[in-house]
């Protein structure tokens, strides 16, 4: 009589395999998480082992392959309980049966007889027994060997997924840029003969080309930093200055909402180091957040601190304040601040902690729920080239 080892925590997914496997005449041995698999593995000698993919401590994958490690257990064939999409040789596994298709008790007949025509004479498994520290110790290097290869797929599959991103977002910008075009010139053509429905649907046009053209940059740039591929353009420049000439180019929104702007800043230049567009980059995302979130007729303070180290730079609002579970997560990808309906496309402040951190700074918040935030960053004085 065949002995099956079925792998499984599923009860109801167990008995539906029990059930034939033993009307056929196989002896069945049940184990419901993957230390248990190997243990029986090395003790029972089965002839087969039904093995799910997801069972508890240790994964189907992982219980194939040190299967396939063990001398024990090695000449077992193992037959992974998954879909064709889900199934991957590397695992060491025999073969592979989908739990929505085929005859169960045929197909494992076959194997049996597949895997004891290959066997060569004297090569049966042997009865050996297996500790759990002895399991854990098979899995700690399978884990060791595994790592590099895992790393090496996961650096392929970033890169891959970077260089799908930045070429969808450059296919969008051409598209864009014509829409933006023709928009220009109906409004130009139009003139003063435009009636009131025909401006507004203009400027609709235009506002959401201009939406979209921040989410494609947003996309490049964080594409580019994470392939390690946004080059930094030092040079000296007055930062003071820089911080100034990003408030001012906001007066407009402003003025519209009545809020004071107030300014605590050296008299003098202070020149600095470093790359002037992504820093102004820095500056306007979190001026722009600071007025967006500002109620009406509220204060928003932008502060400049040097000293002999590092310069301090501060942006700070009057708003709704974020609470701690909101700041620990403010910097991550696609998180909005705020209300959510709230215009941006959550990539941001994101953008600025790397810009940031590409100039050996660092970047915080500092907030009260109903207070208002302030949010920091500091750069490191370096001497000028």
């Amino acid at each position: 009589m065949s002995k099956i080892l079925v792998v499984d925590n599923g009860i109801a997914a167990s008995q539906g395999y029990v059930g034939p496997l033993r009307a056929a005449g196989f002896e069945i041995v049940l184990a419901a998480d993957g230390i248990e698999a190997i243990r029986k593995s090395c003790k029972d000698k089965p002839d087969l082992i039904l093995l799910a993919d997801q069972i508890p401590k240790i994964s189907g994958d992982q219980v194939c392959r040190i299967l396939k490690d063990l001398p024990a257990t090695r000449s077992i064939p193992v037959v992974i309980m998954a879909s064709a999409a889900k199934f991957h040789f590397e695992t060491g596994a025999d073969g592979y049966y989908d739990r929505k298709g085929g005859d169960l008790v045929s197909y494992v007949k076959s194997r049996i007889e597949v895997a004891r025509r290959g066997r060569m004479p004297g090569s049966n498994p042997v009865e050996h027994s297996l500790s759990d520290a002895e399991i854990i110790e098979a899995l700690s290097r399978l884990l060791d060997r595994q790592l590099p290869q895992d790393l090496t797929l996961l650096k392929e599959l970033d890169e891959k997924k970077n260089a799908f991103v930045d070429n969808v977002a450059h296919e969008f910008k051409a598209p864009l840029m014509i829409i933006k075009g023709f928009a220009e010139l109906l409004q130009q053509g139009l003139g003063s003969s435009a009636t009131l429905q025909q401006k507004e649907a203009l400027q609709a046009i235009q506002d959401t080309v201009k939406r979209l053209n921040r989410l494609i940059t947003d996309l490049l740039d964080i594409s580019r930093i994470e392939a390690g591929m946004l080059p930094l353009r030092h040079q000296l420049f007055d930062i003071a200055s820089m911080i100034r000439t990003t408030v001012q180019s906001f007066e407009m929104e402003t003025n519209r909402k009545s809020l004071s702007v107030k300014m605590e800043m050296p008299p003098e230049p202070v020149m600095y180091a470093g790359d002037q567009d992504r820093l102004t980059q820095v500056m306007v995302n979190l001026f722009g957040n600071a007025v967006k979130y500002s109620p009406e007729g509220g204060i928003v303070k932008v502060q400049l601190l040097c000293s002999p180290d590092c310069l301090k730079i501060s942006v700070e609002d009057r708003g709704n304040g974020l609470d701690e579970q909101s700041q620990k997560k403010l910097f991550d990808k696609f998180e909005r601040i705020g209300q959510e309906k709230a215009e941006g496309t959550g990539l941001g402040l994101c953008i600025a902690r790397d810009i940031v951190a590409l100039h050996k700074g660092k970047i915080w918040v500092e907030s009260q729920k109903g207070k208002g935030s302030k949010f920091i960053f500091t750069l490191p004085v370096k001497p000028a080239a």
